[in-house]
């Protein structure tokens, strides 16, 4: 350190916090950024997405993880209820929903609960998922309204300064406010490598934010694009495969039957046959393997000596256990559902544990799905459904009124769970609306298919 570098430092104002003050010897390799949130994640998103891929196709434990929080997140699919008073309304909104849902995919493919699964696996996978408003005509749909999902590559990172105030960063357009008012966008996948046109050649073309909804989470202000579930843990998966693979070949090395014969120096290594020819140990290499059942005799001066590798070690187990521990808190999921291990749990803990993830779901159902996603598309369709003349106009915001109903997580301990929402309404903390709607039904259905019940006629 030169002379001037130690009057600054002995002069220069204390931190107050240890993290911040400068590295010390043993944390000299600490390294940190002021980099905005934009700056610090777009740039490394094509290569973190591809090895996210790569990782849920090759690796159980990441393809595990995804596909338990996309079907604990969405189940059998988030369903909107009519919140209006006026019945013919409710019941002629539930019929177009019911009617649309199944001819709401642009790739004819999935119904629009099936569409929910797909948008929450692509953004768990990739950190973000676009979704484009189709508009068709009225006489090919009930609503005239389809939904196009788009993987975040097909979205460009192209970076421009417009002029008068606008500007593109991370391939979406904004306004000198700070809106978004379009984003950029490929015609194909740039990865489609099948199609007979090079999706490689297009231009990423302006489509305005009123017909694209972005589907992330952002984790600081400002950040345009959403990062992948993995970020954090791809590293160690990587790491963990390979020490796993090298612990499995170990093993069927382990498992082998090997001998070496080994030679008496004092003793030629070419013997002579009883017609007087001579043959090398080579030669009868293959003669001497071992086989199953078989007794071999060896020569004076020849002895034989085993193989002996190494076991996977006794700690083996816990260092897995602890690698996926780490894994599971990465990505957000608890450790006994992404391995399936429930040794070392009970009843109440594991309560404890699904009540501390199940609180995240729910945080990412109504902060994410439904008001990123659901809440827009909603609106769309009433728009479209008021367009195609299935709705009168004065009747918009009456109809935009809807209750969300997520699927019901599974009761943990049914009779204590039931009972438990029998006394909140008796004790007035609950409705018996509420309760229904938290088991993901309609309590006018519900109600209706009792009345059924009751005056439906006794089987002898």
């Amino acid at each position: 350190m030169s002379l001037m570098s130690k009057i600054r430092t002995v002069f220069s104002p204390k931190a107050q916090y240890d993290a911040a003050s400068l590295p010390v010897r043993r944390k000299v390799s600490w390294g940190y950024s002021n980099a905005s949130a934009s700056s610090a994640t777009s740039p490394y998103l094509p290569n973190l997405n591809a090895r996210a891929r790569a990782a849920v196709r090759n690796d159980p434990w990441a393809d595990k993880a995804l596909t338990s929080m996309v079907s604990n997140l969405i189940g059998t699919g988030i369903t909107p209820r009519p919140a209006t008073k006026d019945e013919a309304l409710r019941t002629q909104l539930i019929e177009l929903w019911d009617d649309w849902a199944c001819e709401c995919d642009a790739s004819s493919v999935l119904d629009v609960y099936g569409l929910q699964a797909l948008v929450a696996r692509a953004w768990y996978e990739s950190g973000e998922v676009f979704i484009r408003f189709r508009q068709r005509y009225a006489h090919e749909m009930t609503v005239p309204l389809q939904l196009q999902i788009i993987e975040s590559d097909q979205v460009s990172m192209l970076n421009r300064d417009l002029g008068n105030g606008f500007f593109v960063r991370s391939g979406i357009e904004y306004n000198p406010i700070g809106q978004r008012v379009a984003y950029w966008i490929y015609p194909m996948h740039p990865g489609d490598y099948l199609t007979t046109t090079a999706s490689k050649g297009y231009e990423p073309v302006r489509v305005p934010a009123g017909e694209i909804l972005h589907v992330f989470k952002p984790l600081r202000p400002g950040q345009d694009r959403g990062v992948t579930i993995y970020a954090q843990v791809l590293s160690r998966l990587e790491s963990l495969n390979k020490f796993d693979d090298a612990v499995l070949f170990r093993q069927e090395l382990a498992n082998m039957f090997v001998a070496f014969v080994r030679q008496n120096p004092d003793i030629a290594p070419v013997m002579e046959l009883e017609d007087g020819s001579t043959v090398s140990a080579a030669d009868i290499a293959e003669e001497t393997m071992l086989k199953p059942g078989a007794t071999r005799m060896l020569e004076p001066g020849e002895d034989v000596q085993f193989s002996t590798p190494p076991d996977a070690g006794n700690n083996y187990p816990d260092f897995v256990r602890q690698q996926l521990m780490a894994l599971a808190a990465g990505i957000g999921i608890p450790y006994e559902v992404i391995s399936g291990d429930y040794s070392r749990v009970n009843d109440r803990t594991m309560r404890v544990i699904l009540n501390d993830y199940r609180r995240q779901l729910e945080a990412d159902q109504w902060q994410i799905m439904i008001a990123q996603f659901l809440k827009p598309l909603r609106k769309a369709f009433i728009d479209a459904a008021i367009l195609a003349g299935h709705i009168d106009v004065s009747k918009r915001d009456d109809a935009l009124k809807t209750h969300w109903s997520p699927q019901a997580f599974s009761y943990i301990q049914p009779v204590q769970d039931v009972q438990a929402n029998i006394e909140a309404v008796h004790a007035g903390f609950k409705s018996r609306a509420e309760v229904i709607r938290e088991r993901g039904y309609d309590i006018s259905e519900v109600d209706a298919e009792r009345l059924a019940d009751k005056n439906a006629p006794i089987a002898k």
